[in-house]
């Protein structure tokens, strides 16, 4: 009997062992796959995906002034954001424009302040492990001609 209690409880242990060791990596897989992990590194604008969520009045307003769409369709290209573990943000745009800060992320809520102080607000309505897209928040009555910017993982 005693051999028989003996075996029970190193058993009872291997088996607590197993399930803390069970737990932890779930813990870890699920911290993982987080927005604020996935997020993280440097991600190129989409332009296509970006034009393709401006509404029928914006094009419309966009194709009568091609000064207008050039400076929109240019800010777009080649600009890159980068989101550090660190909570540091940069970003460059097509006009060789840079804007540092720290960015933070609040359920699918983010928020990027500069380093002059200037606040963005946005939702993330898509995150996958190579593509994001980030809903613009807007200023006031002013409605974002890209409402949506759609980026891929460089």
């Amino acid at each position: 009997m005693k051999i028989f209690n003996t075996t029970i409880k190193v058993l009872s242990a291997k088996t607590m062992i197993l399930l803390t060791l069970m737990l932890f990596t779930q813990l870890n897989h699920a911290q993982g796959n987080s927005p604020s992990v996935a997020i993280l590194g440097t991600w190129k604008v989409d332009v296509a995906a970006c034009m393709a969520s401006v509404s029928a009045d914006d094009k419309e307003l966009m194709s009568t002034s091609q000064d207008m769409n050039q400076k929109v369709q240019q800010s777009l290209s080649n600009r890159f954001m980068t989101f550090n573990q660190d909570g540091t943000f940069g970003q460059i745009d097509g006009f060789g424009n840079q804007v540092n800060g720290i960015w933070q992320l609040q359920g699918n809520t983010l928020t990027i302040t500069s380093s002059s102080g200037k606040v963005w607000t946005q939702r993330i309505v898509q995150l996958t492990s190579n593509t994001l897209g980030l809903q613009q928040a807007p200023k006031g009555e002013a409605q974002p001609i890209i409402p949506t910017l759609f980026l891929t993982k460089s």
